[in-house]
């Protein structure tokens, strides 16, 4: 209470040091008490509210008083400095982020462990899993598995299309399986992992593993004359002998075109790097499986080809006119090769109207909106700001979930208020319609610049590409901020660019008081100790806690929050000096 304080010529330091003084323990020794010595400790135990209140402080050189006297003592809740809300509730977020040694993966099956035994425990306790990124890995790789068998089904039936016998298809189906296990060993052995990247290779290397099975299997049927087993095991042998020059040099023309992948540094490198090498794996394996596990197969299974398959009509006319059309072409070279150049002038031509980009993005459903406010603004009025946000966006029919984060959170990317917005996966638009939507709505809420993008992880990781920014240098702010005006002036002027603005508009006030030196040590005291009072007497001071049913609880000496809330309100602020004298700040 400032004017107890005045009555008794007290300051806010003298309360402070008075508090944290009272509670203290102290060793001061040891006692043989019997057969046992002892350590003996001195102090005083403060436990409950109502013990503060008679904390003694001595005025006037002998009088006491207590603490009640001069200051109103109660219970009360930290002042709100954040805002946390999931679809428009009063939540507390909590951001969990893994070591560098575990998966997403594994980190995402310790946590809902925990969730749902603290749920068990607690029937009052609703934990909601916002987003979780195993959920996104796991679906990825999901994905890429079911491709993976379904490119060994669709290869088999292909390859009974052609031959029309069942065992040729499980010939090269046997040596799918045994590739691909081999390549799973040679990237265990590089320490390569199986995610997106790696799978999509195993993916594209299953294609290629049957070409080499395919042509040495045709080539056994060739060199087969009879069906019994002396003749396979000698058709298995010349067939492979045939051809397995030519496959040994097709796949090592392959391997040489993907082995610069994996020689690529930076982010690209460590992007395709183990695309590369898990290609190479996969061709290398496929090679051995087809010179080897193919000729064996074929001499046990015996498959025979048959001139009724299904599609053997439809490539024999496919043959026929291939026939007759190289026929004429092969009079004409100059035509082909004429032909062909300008064919390949008209894919460089064609290439310059492709976009040009990292990574292409894909439609996650998710949106995040950021409003940017200006620095030093009250959390109430960036609370009504995000409540406006909240009711449009709650609107709209498509949104399964939001999250809305404002001051120090961990969850928040960003330092400024963001929602995170979560759309169904049956939405009836797409995430790019509704962020135009939300552009225009959004607009014309005041004091806030709000920017609106839908999120997904390629442009987290490299960045948004429809984004410029221009960092200026300078050891003189008054000339920074007018070059930083004039371009941000100059480029608002420019059709094609929408939101152009300097981090300098949004530099928050600041109220600086300079001490003069001379004149506090004049008063008795020091610049220091003025900062030090002054910062007691605005932002309060914690000088102990307490220890209640086994939580810490601070103590915290403060003016009340109406006393020193304007400027006008700081200029009044009087300081005690060593004296006990009064001096008035502005002095």
């Amino acid at each position: 209470l400032p004017e107890k304080l005045n009555q008794y010529h007290l300051s806010m330091n003298a309360i402070t040091a008075a508090v944290k003084s009272a509670d203290f323990s102290y060793p001061v020794g040891s006692t043989q008490v019997g057969k046992q010595e002892l350590s003996v400790s001195a102090g005083v135990d403060y436990s409950t509210m109502e013990s503060l209140k008679k904390i003694p402080i001595t005025v006037g050189g002998s009088n006491i008083i207590y603490l009640e006297d001069v200051a109103n003592i109660y219970n009360a809740k930290e002042a709100a400095s954040s805002i946390g809300r999931y679809n428009g509730r009063d939540t507390i977020s909590v951001a969990i982020k893994k070591q560098q040694s575990s998966s997403d993966v594994e980190a995402s099956k310790a946590v809902r462990k925990v969730v749902d035994r603290l749920m068990a425990n607690d029937e009052n306790l609703e934990i909601v899993v916002v987003d979780d990124n195993s959920d996104m890995i796991k679906s990825s790789l999901s994905s890429v598995m079911q491709t993976m068998v379904m490119a060994v089904a669709v290869s088999m039936i292909i390859i009974w299309l052609f031959f029309g016998d069942l065992k040729a298809s499980l010939i090269v189906g046997t040596s799918i399986p045994i590739s691909i296990l081999a390549a799973l060993v040679a990237m265990s052995a590089a320490g390569f992992s199986l995610n997106v990247i790696t799978l999509s290779s195993l993916v594209l290397g299953v294609g290629m593993m049957v070409d080499n099975s395919t042509v040495v299997l045709e080539s056994c049927f060739r060199a087969t004359t009879d069906t019994g087993f002396r003749e396979f095991s000698k058709a298995a042998l010349n067939g492979t002998g045939v051809v397995y020059q030519s496959v040994i040099g097709s796949t090592l023309t392959t391997c040489v075109v993907f082995l610069p992948l994996a020689m690529l540094g930076g982010m690209t490198g460590m992007m395709f790097r183990p695309l590369g090498f898990t290609i190479v794996f996969c061709m290398t394996a496929s090679l051995i499986s087809a010179i080897t596990v193919v000729p064996l197969c074929y001499m046990i299974y015996k498959p025979v080809e048959k001139k009724t398959a299904p599609l053997s009509r439809p490539v024999e006319k496919m043959q026929e006119a291939y026939r007759g059309i190289m026929t004429k072409l092969l009079n004409k070279r100059g035509l082909v090769m004429l032909a062909s150049v300008a064919l390949l002038l008209f894919s460089f031509f064609i290439a310059k109207f492709l976009r040009v980009e990292m990574m292409a993005e894909d439609d996650q459903g998710q949106i995040s909106i950021t409003a940017e406010v200006k620095p030093g603004m009250t959390i109430d009025k960036v609370d009504n700001i995000m409540k406006q946000i909240e009711d449009i966006i709650s609107q709209q029919g498509d949104v399964e979930s939001y999250i809305t984060l404002a001051g120090s959170s961990g969850l928040s990317m960003s330092s400024d208020p963001n929602i995170t917005v979560y759309l169904k996966k049956d939405r009836k638009r797409e995430t790019d319609e509704v962020v135009r939507l939300w552009k225009q709505q959004l607009g014309g809420i005041s004091d806030t610049n709000i920017t609106v993008e839908a999120y997904s992880q390629v442009s987290a990781m490299m960045g948004s590409d429809d984004e410029y920014s221009v960092d200026l240098q300078s050891t003189n702010y008054d000339d920074l901020k007018a070059v930083s005006d004039q371009l941000a002036e100059n480029l608002s002027k420019r059709p094609e660019l929408t939101k152009v603005h300097s981090d300098l508009e949004n530099a928050a006030s600041v109220v600086k008081v300079t001490v003069n030196p001379i004149k506090a040590r004049a008063a008795g005291l020091t610049p220091a100790q003025i900062g030090g009072t002054l910062n007691n007497m605005l932002s309060g001071t914690t000088p102990t806690s307490l220890n209640i049913d086994g939580n810490d609880i601070d103590v915290k000496v403060e003016y009340p929050k109406e006393r020193y809330k304007t400027l006008d309100q700081i200029e009044t602020i009087t300081l005690q000096t060593p004296k006990g004298s009064s001096v008035a700040l502005t002095d």
